[in-house]
Formats: structure tokens, C-alpha cells, sequence
């Protein structure tokens, strides 16, 4: 999953805004450094709170130019924000996701929505249950 940010100069200022998602942007001296910080920034914009009902625009499939970059998402990350997105366009629980994935404790579905690294099994689970659940998102 990738969003595009681009990246402006200002004088001594380089300044990346992303596209997709109003309010995501770094700011630094040179471009390597805020691509580097944009990269961080995207992935904590994205990190969100727990309890919080924000849907995020899914990234554009393309966009190109001279002065746009595309940042990847750290997947797990992205697999936290898919979950959480999937669960609230859908007016589900917490809970109600936690029992559809033969979660017994409603915690373990909780971590799944912030930064997770889900095992083979639970993904397999996610695959079969949750119909139009975005994982190829996560890989592209």
C-alpha cells in the first residue's frame, strides 16, 4: 500500500504533502531527510488511536510526476488500518469482529487494529470471512 506525497522546495525547505491524505506532511532541509520523515509521519497518521472512527481515502492506483513520490506503508500498519476501516463501513463491534474471527479475548482483537503482525492463520481467517477485505492492498 502506497500513498503519494509531493515533494515541494522552499529555499532551504523541502516540503512533503501528501495527496491522498489531508494534513499528512513533513517538512526538512534536504530530500532525502523528508522522504524519510515522511515515511514516518504517513505510517503514525495512519497508526490511529484506538476507539477512533477516521476512514481513511484508500491510496490513488497511480499518479506520476516529476515531482511525486510514492511512500509505502509499513504492512503492518496498513493490516491494522484495514481492519479498523473494514469494521466501522461495516457498523460492527469490536466484539462482534473478535467472535467472527474466534477471538476468545476481545484484546487480541484490539492489537489486531493497531500495528500487528497477524499470523498465517488468522490471515487465512481474515481471507475466508471477511468478504471484500482488501489484503492485496497490503502487498501492492
Amino acid at each position: 500500500m502506497k500513498y503519494h506525497f509531493r515533494v515541494e522546495a522552499d529555499g532551504k525547505w523541502f516540503t512533503a504533502s501528501c495527496i491522498e491524505l489531508e494534513g499528512c506532511r513533513a517538512q526538512e532541509r534536504s530530500v532525502d531527510k523528508v522522504l524519510v520523515v515522511a515515511k514516518e509521519v504517513l505510517d503514525a497518521f495512519l497508526n490511529e488511536p484506538q476507539g477512533s472512527g477516521v476512514v481513511f481515502p484508500a491510496p490513488q492506483e497511480k499518479l506520476e510526476g516529476k515531482d511525486i513520490v510514492a511512500i509505502e506503508v509499513d504492512p503492518e500498519i496498513a493490516f491494522g488500518m484495514l481492519m479498523r476501516q473494514y469494521r466501522i463501513t461495516r457498523k460492527m463491534t469490536q466484539a462482534q469482529m473478535a467472535a467472527l474471527l474466534d477471538m476468545v479475548h476481545l484484546t487480541s482483537y484490539q492489537r489486531l487494529e493497531r500495528r500487528s503482525n497477524p499470523t498465517l492463520g488468522l490471515i487465512k481467517k481474515v481471507h475466508d470471512r471477511l468478504p471484500g477485505f482488501p489484503l492485496e492492498a497490503i502487498l501492492s
